[in-house]
C-alpha cells in the first residue's frame, strides 16, 4: 500500500549510532519493490541499516514482516 510508505515504515540508519539518514522512500509503478534515495551521498566506509517495519502494509492491509539489511559503503 503506497500510502503506508512513510519515514516511519521505510528508513535508513547510520550505524552504530542509529541516526536516521534523510531521504525519500517510494515504490515502483507496479508496487513490487521499495526504493530509498538519500538526500545526500552516503558517507564512505560507513555501515548502514535499511529498515522496513510492520507499519508498511500490502494493498489488503496486511502488515509486512519487519526486515533489516546491513551494508557498508566503500571508500
Amino acid at each position: 500500500n503506497r500510502g503506508t510508505i512513510t519515514a516511519d515504515s521505510v528508513y535508513l540508519t547510520e550505524l552504530p549510532g542509529g541516526s536516521t539518514v534523510p531521504g525519500d522512500s517510494s515504490s515502483s509503478g507496479a508496487g513490487d519493490s521499495i526504493t530509498f534515495v538519500p538526500d545526500q551521498a552516503l558517507e564512505a566506509n560507513t555501515q548502514y541499516q535499511f529498515n522496513v517495519t510492520s507499519a508498511l502494509t500490502d494493498e489488503s492491509g496486511t502488515p509486512f514482516a519487519p526486515y533489516t539489511a546491513t551494508f557498508t559503503t566503500g571508500s
